[in-house]
């Protein structure tokens, strides 16, 4: 089968054209329209693709690529049946593939449309930067997606450009995009859309990062940081101790007004798990809270937060060097870095976790004070200091018997 596409005679308004699909096999001419219109100077003559030079030129270049993949594989399937292929059966396979199957990424953009009202923010970004980073595998490596070549062979050739030909990605941010592909095929299983069943052999890879918490001595250099240059980090500097003198995660200490204080208790309903807690209020939180405007605090988005809460860190002088360990692939990267350069929101949680229970409150106490559900999920917060870890070891071996 020998398969091109041209531009259609017939010029529409704005002097845009369709672009054809030719294809002959057997002494037999089938003619389809992509549905894709462009001018005529958009269009590469000896590519027979859009020109690179055109915004959006990328997306449609791949959906005709799809175009024909699809229509080689009819044919190829039909020849493989022993079946005469015609260009009516074509079209009626095509129409029926259409209709079942659609197109991959107009399929991951329903899911992503679905999932609005359900997720937060942040996950739904997440979501259209996995799109776009398939986007550009599919372009650069020319392997055609679809919901039926989700299997191992584009497993393997995914991770193997994101660690080395694509950005040279971390193997959590990987992880992270196999979990989202993965967690969009599973919800076109869910509606009846057929879907390669190897996906379900995809393995999310993971690693341990580096894990900070604040030491109690920390958290004073940051309550006497003198800040005179930005007012921006007086307001993070508020909302950050919060974080570690509550646990609370960062979305519920920005929704944080004065009627959540009830007679030294702070009743919170959680945005991510929507559980009702009551936290009793240490002195340094209730004095940060008694300086919180009637409509709550004036919180940035959270990546300008985490950037902010580096600066006030950098500051307040917790700069203690920190090794970090990463992989890309099998490349393994060491760091020593500046403590500041590690802390995000998500520290003030882990923060409180490590330091309540160095100070003695009980695993069960605390679980009930920051809605974990099991031990297992709270360990992932735990962040032992050195003291602790050398004053429980000294007490199981100090003892001769």
């Amino acid at each position: 089968m020998n398969v091109r596409f041209r531009l259609d005679n017939k010029v529409y308004e704005d002097d845009l054209q369709y672009i054809m699909l030719d294809a002959t096999f057997d002494n037999k001419r089938l003619r389809l329209s992509t549905g894709e219109k462009i001018q005529a100077r958009n269009w590469d003559q000896n590519r027979k693709r859009v020109k690179k030079t055109m915004k959006g030129s990328a997306e449609i270049n791949l959906r005709i690529d799809e175009l024909e993949d699809r229509v080689r594989r009819i044919y190829r399937e039909m020849r493989l049946r022993h079946q005469t292929p015609t260009t009516q059966l074509i079209r009626e396979e095509l129409q029926r593939n259409q209709t079942q199957n659609g197109s991959f990424f107009d399929y991951f953009e329903e899911f992503i449309q679905s999932a609005k009202s359900k997720r937060r923010p942040n996950t739904i970004e997440n979501y259209r930067t996995t799109v776009n980073y398939l986007k550009k595998f599919q372009e650069t490596t020319k392997h055609t997606l679809s919901l039926e070549t989700m299997d191992s062979t584009f497993y393997d050739k995914f991770v193997a450009y994101a660690f080395g030909l694509g950005l040279g990605a971390k193997t959590n941010t990987v992880g992270n995009k196999i979990k989202t592909i993965t967690a969009f095929l599973n919800w076109c299983v869910g509606r009846g859309i057929e879907v390669n069943p190897e996906f379900k052999k995809f393995k999310r890879l993971s690693e341990d990062s580096v894990q900070v918490a604040l030491t109690m001595e920390e958290l004073e250099l940051i309550h006497e940081a003198e800040i005179t240059t930005d007012d921006r980090l007086s307001g993070i500097r508020d909302i950050f101790l919060l974080l570690c003198y509550t646990g609370l995660r960062y979305s519920d200490v920005v929704k944080l007004r004065p009627v959540n204080l009830k007679d030294d208790m702070l009743i919170v309903n959680t945005v991510k798990t929507s559980d009702n807690l009551k936290l009793p209020l240490m002195p340094q939180a209730r004095e940060i809270l008694k300086r919180c405007p009637a409509n709550g605090f004036a919180a940035p988005v959270n990546k300008q937060a985490n950037k902010l809460i580096r600066q006030l860190c950098e500051l307040a002088g917790i700069d203690e060097p920190t090794l970090m360990v990463e992989h890309r692939g099998p490349t393994r990267i060491e760091r020593v870095v500046p403590k500041y350069d590690l802390i995000t929101t998500h520290t003030g949680r882990r923060t409180f976790v490590t330091l309540s229970l160095e100070k003695g409150v009980r695993p069960e106490v605390l679980m009930r004070i920051t809605g974990h559900k099991d031990m297992r999920t709270m360990k992932k917060y735990i962040k032992l200091t050195e003291k602790v870890t050398k004053s429980e070891f000294l007490r199981a071996w100090g003892t001769r018997k």
